[in-house]
């Protein structure tokens, strides 16, 4: 199980470069296919991790790869000049290059966020049938993680932002 979910770490990344192509020349129905792909990548390679008898090799690496797949999707507007260059270059610098320096799970889970909500919006006023495809995944991703994603995912993005603020006793100093 561990190799399978190496695996589909390593297909998530590719996939990122995917993503990059796809929407640098507009080809968005294959755009809206390839994120749908990489998303269940990520709850299949975390499933398949959490039960497998012996640690992954790329485990450590999944935000690392998500990251990716969310940069892929910010690029891949940028080059297509779907969205404006100052939120693509602000989101990268201000959320994506902290992360690469601090690590912190926030910072890329906010990127991703962002990214996610341009090429969505995108899709939904451009792409036709395949607009569907990403939110019935997103959907059945919920209905398949929920828990995990009600007692591990929000709280930890949630608490993380904290963790960013500087304290309120250094502030006063």
């Amino acid at each position: 199980m561990a190799l399978l979910a190496d695996l589909l770490t390593g297909a998530r990344a590719v996939i990122a470069f995917g993503l990059v192509a796809s929407l640098a020349t507009e080809r968005l129905t294959t755009a809206g296919l390839l994120l749908s792909l990489a998303w269940l990548t990520d709850v299949f390679d975390g499933r398949l991790a959490r039960a497998a008898t012996s640690p992954t090799r790329l485990g450590g690496r999944d935000l690392d790869v998500d990251t990716l797949v969310g940069a892929g999707v910010l690029v891949g507007l940028q080059l297509g000049e779907t969205v404006p260059i100052w939120i693509i270059w602000g989101a990268l610098l201000i959320l994506g290059v902290p992360y690469l320096i601090l690590k912190h799970p926030t910072l890329s889970m906010s990127m991703q966020a962002i990214a996610y909500a341009l090429v969505l919006n995108l899709l939904w006023t451009e792409a036709g049938a395949v607009r569907w495809v990403p939110p019935l995944t997103i959907l059945i991703i919920l209905v398949l993680d929920f828990e995990r994603f009600r007692t591990v995912t929000l709280p930890g993005f949630f608490s993380g932002f904290l963790e960013l603020l500087p304290e309120r006793g250094e502030k006063e100093r």
